[in-house]
């Protein structure tokens, strides 16, 4: 079930948010009253460790483009305990978005 966000001041006619426990629950995105759908999860501790350390240490942005058939690359992205666990996150994320979007590619950047 989704946890439904509505701003103070806005009635219930206005655009929401969804925050939904569930993978499967993202087809919410496409009821008409929601603008926002996020799927609420844990993040892997190797990977907010790797991400953490890669904060500290560097400015990077890496920019790729996402396909169902083809692995992320990010090349950018320097190797490090955690880098696996967080490609093989982003292949899942790629996977999903581009199957709700019905598209061949996303792009994305991190």
């Amino acid at each position: 079930m989704a946890e439904t966000r509505i701003a103070p001041d806005a009635t219930t006619a206005l655009p929401t948010w969804h925050r939904v426990p569930q993978l499967a629950d993202l087809v919410e995105i496409f009821d008409a009253g929601v603008q926002v759908c996020s799927w609420q999860r844990e993040i892997d501790p190797a990977i907010a460790t790797y991400l953490s350390r890669l904060h500290q240490t560097a400015e990077l942005q890496v920019t790729e483009t996402l396909s169902p058939a083809t692995e992320p690359r990010l090349d950018g992205l320097p190797d490090g305990p955690g880098r696996a666990s967080l490609m093989e996150d982003l292949s899942l994320l790629r996977e999903v978005v581009c199957e709700l979007l019905g598209r061949a590619a996303v792009r994305d950047w991190c």
